[in-house]
C-alpha cells in the first residue's frame, strides 16, 4: 500500500494525486531533501528531478538538480512516447482551438496590439548591398534599393529572355513572365490589324 503521509525533518508531507509529497507550506519533499543533502537552495531556473522516474522515491541519491527547461523537455518527450495517440489527439484539438481563437475578434485584437509592440522594438540590421556595395540599414534584405535589385537581375540575364516577333520575325528581349509577342508597338499594331 502506498504511503499517504511521510514525516521528514519533523514535518509531515502529504501525497497529492500525482504521488508527490508536499507539506502545509506547499514545499515539495524532493526539493527539501535535495537542499538538505547539498546544503544549498535550488538555483533559480533549476528543478529537482527523480532519476529513476519514481516520484515517491525521495532518497538523496535519486535526486538531481537540472535546468527547468531540460526537465520539462525530458518529461514531455517521455509522455509523447508513452501516449502517442492521446498526445496527437490533444495536439490536433489544441490546434483547432488555437485556429478559432486567432481568428476571433479577441485574437485579432491581440495580434494587432502585439504586432505594433514588436514592430516598435525592431532594430534595423546594418547591411551591405550585394550589387553596388553601399552600406545601408533595413529589416533584412540583400539590396539597398529596388533599382539595384533590377540591375542585378538584368546583369544576370535571368530577368529577360529572347523571343521572336510574331509579325516581323526579328529577335528581341523582354521581361520573363510578360505576354509580349512583338518587338515593338508598330509590329504589335500591324499584327492586330492582320488578324481582324
Amino acid at each position: 500500500m502506498k504511503e499517504k503521509i511521510i514525516v521528514y525533518g519533523g514535518r509531515k508531507y502529504y501525497s497529492n494525486p500525482k504521488g508527490y509529497f508536499y507539506d502545509n507550506r506547499n514545499k515539495a519533499l524532493h526539493r527539501q531533501v535535495w537542499e538538505d543533502f547539498h546544503g544549498a537552495e535550488i538555483p533559480e531556473g533549476y528543478a529537482v528531478h527523480h532519476i529513476d522516474g519514481d516520484n515517491r522515491n525521495n532518497s538523496a541519491d535519486n535526486l538531481e538538480c537540472i535546468l527547468r527547461s531540460k526537465h520539462q523537455s525530458d518529461h514531455m518527450k517521455e509522455r509523447w512516447e508513452k501516449y502517442p495517440e492521446k498526445n496527437k489527439k490533444n495536439l490536433d484539438l489544441a490546434r483547432e482551438k488555437a485556429k478559432e481563437w486567432h481568428g476571433s475578434k479577441e485574437g485579432l485584437a491581440w495580434h494587432k496590439e502585439n504586432g505594433k509592440k514588436s514592430y516598435k522594438n525592431r532594430k534595423k540590421d546594418k547591411l551591405v548591398c550585394i550589387y553596388c556595395g553601399k552600406k545601408y540599414e533595413a529589416f533584412g534584405g540583400m539590396y539597398c534599393s529596388n533599382s539595384c535589385f533590377q540591375r542585378k537581375k538584368y546583369a544576370d540575364k535571368s530577368y529577360h529572355e529572347e523571343r521572336k516577333c510574331l509579325f516581323c520575325g526579328k529577335t528581341f528581349k523582354t521581361r520573363r513572365g510578360e505576354d509580349t509577342k512583338c518587338c515593338s508597338g508598330k509590329c504589335g499594331a500591324k499584327l492586330r490589324w492582320s488578324r481582324s
